[in-house]
């Protein structure tokens, strides 16, 4: 019974530390956030913003249906944009914002008939991307 025990609170550790792994460290360099069904990372850049899609064990997202919408809000300014598929997991959208300290997106993913929001604030730093205080 105690080795029965042991090995679910390490299974559930194990678990807990590679979810928290993939939201400590994005793939590239953008802000990384969990729906539901998805995994998201945004890296916005003034004017471009581009999407990774994956599903919880980090495959991408794929297919003809996998689409997106981003609701750019700056300041006093609010632009949406189309997010359209470039190829495995990978959606692009560009427009005339800018990204600045106050920016604010939300996004909307559609794959699978699943519809997924999210929130991210680019120039703000996540908590866990604060690696200061240790090494890899």
């Amino acid at each position: 019974m105690k080795i029965a025990s042991f090995l679910i609170a390490a299974s559930a550790a194990l678990v807990s530390t590679s979810i928290l792994a993939a939201e400590e460290h994005p793939k590239y360099g953008g802000q990384v956030r969990e729906t539901a069904s998805f995994d998201l990372e945004l890296v916005a850049k003034d004017k471009e913003l581009t999407l990774y899609v994956t599903d919880h064990k980090g495959k991408a997202i794929e297919g003809q249906d996998v689409t997106g919408t981003a609701t750019v809000l700056s300041g006093k300014s609010k632009e949406t944009v189309k997010l359209s598929g470039t190829g495995k997991g990978v959606l692009k959208g560009g427009g005339s914002f800018a990204v600045t300290e106050d920016t604010k997106i939300v996004l909307s993913v559609t794959a699978g008939g699943k519809t997924e929001q999210a929130r991210f604030a680019p120039r703000q730093k996540d908590k866990a991307e604060d690696h200061k205080g240790h090494k890899h």
